[in-house]
């Protein structure tokens, strides 16, 4: 979802190039679109961020590293997250 607002807003900057590059001066529509991919890139990072806190990975990561595998994990629980985690990828990448 985040990248299709930055396509449309790009896909419109880009449609008003001359204006941008008139009130930007010059570098407008390059200065446009480097800070919206930079917000885009500062966003996808809080939301997986947030994903990891909730779900508590970086706990059960480091669990699964010092018991020196998955012995004792519920394969059903990694499942949902490699599904969730995919989930995530196809939106930042839309």
């Amino acid at each position: 979802m985040i990248v299709q607002v930055l396509n449309k807003t790009a896909e419109l900057v880009l449609r008003s190039e001359s204006v941008c590059n008139t009130k930007f001066e010059g570098e407008g529509v390059t200065n446009i679109l480097k800070t919206l991919y930079d917000a885009c890139d500062t966003a996808a990072t809080r939301i997986l961020r947030e994903y990891i806190t909730k779900r508590k990975l970086a706990e059960k990561v480091a669990s699964l590293n010092s018991r020196g595998g998955a012995h004792g994990i519920d394969a059903r629980e990694l499942d949902i997250f490699l599904d969730e985690l995919a989930m995530l990828t196809q939106h930042c990448e839309r």
